[in-house]
C-alpha cells in the first residue's frame, strides 16, 4: 500500500516554521507535481535552495509563500503556495498517476500526501458561510474566517476495499471515466451514520448485485439470439 513506508516515520503534526536550505518543496500545477526522475527510475523532489535559486532569477513572481505540511523522520515537506514554477533543469511535470508507479516508495506518499493538503488549502480560500477569505492559523494546521468566525480543519474521507472470493476467483471492478485503467478491488466510501463493517457489507453487496444482473441479462440475450 501506499502509505507503507516502514521503517520511516510520518509526522503530520502542523508546525508554524520556515524552511531551511534542505527541506524538501511540492509545486503542484493541477493534478501534477514538478520532479526530477533518474535513469533508474528514482524521482526527487525540489530542495529549498533550488527553489530560492529559482526565484531570484525570475524576478516577476512577486512575493514567495511557503508553508509546512509534514516530516518524514527528520526531512520537512513544504508546500509552495500562489506560484507555479515551469519546468526548469532537470525537473518537469508529472501527473500523480505516473508518479504513484515509481520504484520512489517515500516521494510517491509523500506526494500523495502533500496533494492531499494542497487541495484542501486551494479550495478553502474562501469563507463557505460568509464567502470573506480564509486565514491560516499559525498555531494549528486549520483556516478562519476573520468576519463570522468560520473555523475548517483538513478532511478525510474513509473508505473501504473489500476482496470478495468465489473459490479461487476474486471479484474484480474496472471504473469507467477513470484514470486508473486496470483491473481493481471493489471499494467504496463510507457513508454518514455507517460503520466501516456496514460500509463493506454495502460495497460487497452492491458489486456483487450488479455482477448477477449482468449475468442474468447475459444469459436473457443468449436465448433470444439462440431463438432468432
Amino acid at each position: 500500500m501506499i502509505q507503507e513506508i516502514e521503517p520511516r516515520k510520518l509526522d503530520n503534526q502542523y508546525r508554524n516554521q520556515k524552511p531551511k536550505e534542505n527541506d524538501l518543496i511540492c509545486c503542484f500545477m493541477g493534478d501534477k507535481l514538478l520532479v526530477e526522475r533518474s535513469q533508474d527510475d528514482e524521482l526527487k523532489l525540489l530542495d529549498y535552495q533550488e527553489v530560492m535559486n529559482y526565484i531570484e532569477s525570475n524576478h516577476n513572481l512577486g512575493e514567495v509563500h511557503f508553508r509546512y505540511l509534514f516530516s518524514i523522520d527528520k526531512q520537512s515537506y513544504f508546500l509552495l503556495n500562489d506560484i507555479e514554477i515551469t519546468e526548469f533543469l532537470d525537473y518537469h511535470y508529472e501527473s500523480l498517476q505516473s508518479i504513484r508507479q515509481s520504484r520512489s516508495k517515500e516521494v510517491c506518499f509523500a506526494a500523495f500526501t502533500a496533494y492531499h493538503l494542497y487541495g484542501w488549502y486551494r479550495d478553502n480560500r474562501y469563507c463557505g458561510r460568509c464567502g470573506n477569505t480564509m486565514l491560516h492559523d499559525e498555531n494549528e494546521r486549520s483556516l478562519y474566517c476573520p468576519e463570522c468566525s468560520n473555523r475548517i480543519f483538513p478532511k478525510i474521507a474513509p473508505a473501504v476495499i473489500v476482496a470478495v472470493t468465489k473459490g479461487d476467483k476474486l471479484l474484480l471492478t474496472k471504473y469507467n471515466g477513470r484514470a486508473y485503467k486496470n483491473y481493481a478491488l471493489i471499494a467504496g466510501f463510507a457513508e454518514i451514520g455507517e460503520t466501516l463493517d456496514l460500509s463493506e457489507s454495502r460495497v460487497s453487496q452492491m458489486h456483487s448485485a450488479v455482477l448477477a444482473r449482468l449475468r442474468n441479462q447475459l444469459e436473457r440475450r443468449q436465448k433470444e439470439l439462440q431463438t432468432v
